[in-house]
């Protein structure tokens, strides 16, 4: 995925959903007691896309509840 451009909320969302789902894959080799849970991680990002308006579609792109 190439950086957010245009200032667009959908693309910033995706990259870092992206650095969430690497992110969870390294911790499941490197397990640390004072790292935010992965679950954690997702409900707070869940709830700013939610705050936001914003949400997965059926195939899985984020997109505007609004539209």
């Amino acid at each position: 995925m190439s950086k957010p451009t245009n200032f667009s909320i959908s693309e910033s969302l995706e990259v870092v959903w992206e650095a969430v789902h690497q992110w969870s894959a390294d911790i499941q080799e490197h397990r640390d007691e004072h790292e935010p849970t992965e679950d954690d991680v997702k409900l707070a990002m869940n709830w700013i896309m939610d705050e936001l308006g914003y949400d997965f579609d059926e195939s899985g792109v984020i997109v505007n509840k609004s539209c």
